[in-house]
C-alpha cells in the first residue's frame, strides 16, 4: 500500500526577466543547499504598475522547493542576490508526499 501521509514543504515563487538569470539564481541556491529543486517556467507576460506607470514585461517564474527550516536563510539570500529592486517573493506551504519531503531534506542537509 502507498503511504498517503503528507509533510509540509515550502514553495517560493519569484520572477526574473530572462532564463539565464533564473538559471544563475537557482544554481546559487542549489550550491548553498538552500533549495532541493528549482524549476523555471516558460515565458509569461506580467502586467503591473511601477513608479507611476503601467508596465508589461516578459518574465520567467521560478518555483523553489525547500524545507521549512531553510526558508529564512533562503528568503534572505534570494532578496540579496535577486536582480530586481523589488522582487516578487511569494511563500506557500503545501503538503508534500513523505517520499518527496524526505528527498528534499537530503538535498538541503
Amino acid at each position: 500500500m502507498v503511504d498517503q501521509s503528507t509533510e509540509k514543504l515550502n514553495l517560493i515563487v519569484s520572477t526574473v526577466d530572462d532564463q539565464q538569470q533564473a538559471r544563475t539564481l537557482i544554481g546559487a541556491l542549489l550550491e548553498k543547499r538552500l533549495i532541493a529543486c528549482g524549476s523555471i517556467s516558460a515565458a509569461i507576460e506580467s502586467h503591473f504598475n511601477w513608479q507611476g506607470s503601467r508596465q508589461h514585461e516578459t518574465e520567467y517564474q521560478l518555483f523553489l522547493k525547500t524545507v521549512p527550516e531553510k526558508t529564512p536563510e533562503l528568503l534572505q539570500t534570494l532578496e540579496r542576490i535577486h536582480p530586481y529592486d523589488c522582487p516578487e517573493i511569494l511563500l506557500f506551504s503545501p503538503d508534500s508526499s513523505k517520499a518527496y519531503a524526505r528527498w528534499a531534506r537530503e538535498q538541503t542537509a
